[in-house]
């Protein structure tokens, strides 16, 4: 039995690594790409040979990484940035790191920081996160709702993309993004619908 055999069948016997995905795809993919935390029964069976560094690192040495690349940003709201981008790309170190120290990394993802990334929403913007449901779709909701690509939600985070009191400067829309829909894009995760933004007639901004 070949090597690249042995290890798709490794691969189908256990779902949680288990994807129909190969190669560039499966590095493109947040919630499956584990960068170099691939082992090689994976690497062989997802075509990622070659596309990836030549060594398995375990995600402590990855965490490790993270922690450095931390260290040198000057701010938290550039923390939050990076924790963003690390978000999209590679969501197994993401919530690992969050869970590594949850009191200091909330406070970068989450209140305070949240409240400036608002606010700056449309300076650190790089790709949307979520879903959008304007007042023009009104009828076609469950159309939408279809092009969301995970099948399996456990659950959904909704805002009305109402004005937040809390940010100083309340309503502010910038680029056709809210201060509340901003606040909604960092929720995700597997089988999450991260920020279902509702455009609800009655608290539209003017």
């Amino acid at each position: 039995m070949s090597t690249t055999i042995a290890a798709e069948q490794q691969l189908e016997s256990n779902p949680s690594t288990g994807t129909s995905k190969r190669g560039t795809d499966v590095l493109r993919d947040p919630s499956v790409n584990k960068s170099t935390g691939f082992t090689e029964a994976e690497r062989q069976a997802l075509g990622l040979v070659g596309l990836i560094p030549d060594v398995t690192e375990s995600i402590e040495t990855q965490l490790s990484r993270v922690m450095q690349q931390l260290k040198g940003k000057a701010t938290d709201l550039d923390r939050f940035i990076y924790l963003m981008n690390l978000l999209d790309t590679n969501e197994t170190l993401f919530y690992h790191t969050l869970m590594s120290d949850p009191a200091r990394f909330l406070e970068i993802v989450y209140d305070p920081t949240i409240g400036e990334a608002c606010l700056n929403f449309d300076h650190i913007f790089r790709r949307p996160r979520g879903m959008y449901l304007s007042i023009t779709r009104k009828g076609h909701v469950r159309e939408v709702l279809r092009n969301w690509p995970v099948k399996d939600v456990r659950f959904i985070c909704v805002t009305n993309a109402g004005p937040n009191p809390r940010l100083g400067r309340p309503g502010r829309k910038r680029h056709g993004h809210s201060d509340r829909e901003a606040a909604t894009l960092h929720c995700g995760g597997r089988g999450a619908a991260g920020g279902v933004v509702a455009d609800v007639p009655g608290r539209r901004h003017k």
